[in-house]
C-alpha cells in the first residue's frame, strides 16, 4: 500500500507495506523526505488529516485509521499558521499534487 503523504507544499508517495506503522511514523517519514534537511526545519507534526478533514490518532496504526492505497493525508505542524492548520476541502481549493496531477480529484473519495 501506498500513502500519499502532504507535507507544507510537497506530495510525497510513501510506501507503507501492510500499514502496521503508527500514523506518527507516517508523518515522520513525509517530513524527513521532504527536503535535504530530513526536514528539521519544518518543526513538530502535531497532526495528520485524512481527505474528509478528520484528525488522525497518532497512536493509531495505519490500518487502524483505516487508510487506504493512494489516499491522501496531511501532516499539521506546531505553530503553524492558521491558514496552515485549517484543512481545506479538495472541491473548494484544489490541491497541486505532482504525484497524482494525472488523475487529480475535485471531490473527495468516499
Amino acid at each position: 500500500m501506498k500513502v500519499l503523504v502532504h507535507v507544507k507544499e510537497k506530495c510525497i508517495p510513501v510506501s507503507v507495506g501492510n500499514g502496521d506503522q503508527p500514523v506518527r511514523w507516517l508523518a515522520n517519514v513525509g517530513i524527513a523526505r521532504h527536503d535535504d534537511h530530513q526536514g528539521l526545519t519544518l518543526g513538530l507534526p502535531v497532526g495528520v488529516k485524512a481527505e474528509d478533514g478528520s484528525l488522525l490518532n497518532m497512536d493509531s496504526t495505519l490500518v487502524a485509521a483505516k487508510l487506504t492505497d493512494m489516499q491522501h493525508v496531511w501532516v499539521t505542524f506546531k505553530g503553524a499558521p492558521l491558514a496552515l492548520r485549517i484543512w481545506c476541502p479538495p472541491q473548494l481549493k484544489p490541491h497541486a499534487c505532482l504525484v497524482c496531477l494525472q488523475t487529480t480529484r475535485t471531490t473527495p473519495s468516499s
